[in-house]
């Protein structure tokens, strides 16, 4: 089994008047056993000694200081995980707003995302960060089981990011992608670049 996390940075609106972002990311994370995502919820743990934050307290690049944002990278790229990520330059898309529905941006780009990942006789397990509420994550759901190929689906879950370890790796990943979209300095999917496959659009 496939285990898979997913989070997005950015947004997927269309309308950059009213504060929509110039780029929406995804990162699907993703490991082969179940002993790679306990090392990892390991690491992450330990992390957080390290940086002196509380039991359980969450990761969010956006909060993070430049300092820790490099060290979570170079400690988790010690460590067995993949990640398949998709930026999207949406000011390259035309003016869209009025044509295709966020949600259905946001659905279309994980599961192209989602359908890169060989999951050979495997299936995928799959979280997502439930931020966007549970509406939104029923349309995915639905739109996930039908647009990716037969037989690769297990089960797909809404997490909430606070009390999950794998959600925040997810979000220090497609936020990281982001950064990077936007500045042309300092880098930050170099830290991890064995791990990951990038498509920009």
């Amino acid at each position: 089994m496939i285990i898979v996390a997913i989070d997005d940075s950015g947004d997927p609106g269309f309308k950059f008047t009213r504060g929509s972002s110039q780029y929406f990311c995804i990162a699907a994370v993703y490991f082969e056993t179940k002993e790679d995502v306990a090392k990892m919820i390991e690491v992450i743990n330990g992390l957080r000694k390290k940086f002196h934050l509380k039991s359980g307290q969450e990761f969010k690049f956006h909060k993070a200081s430049m300092k820790t944002r490099k060290m979570f990278l170079e400690e988790i790229n010690r460590y067995k995980f993949r990640a398949e990520i998709s930026i999207v330059d949406k000011a390259k898309l035309g003016r869209w707003e009025n044509i295709v529905h966020p949600k259905d941006f946001y659905n279309g780009i994980i599961a192209s995302t989602l359908a890169r990942i060989d999951v050979g006789a495997d299936k995928m397990t799959i979280r997502i960060d439930g931020v966007r509420g549970k509406s939104h994550f029923k349309d995915t759901k639905s739109f996930l089981r039908k647009s990716l190929r037969v037989g690769t689906v297990g089960p797909i879950s809404i997490i909430d990011s606070k009390s999950d370890s794998l959600i925040q790796l997810a979000d220090m990943v497609a936020s990281a992608a982001a950064f990077d979209a936007k500045n042309r300095k300092d880098k930050m999917l170099e830290l991890i670049k064995k791990h990951i496959e990038v498509i920009t659009k």
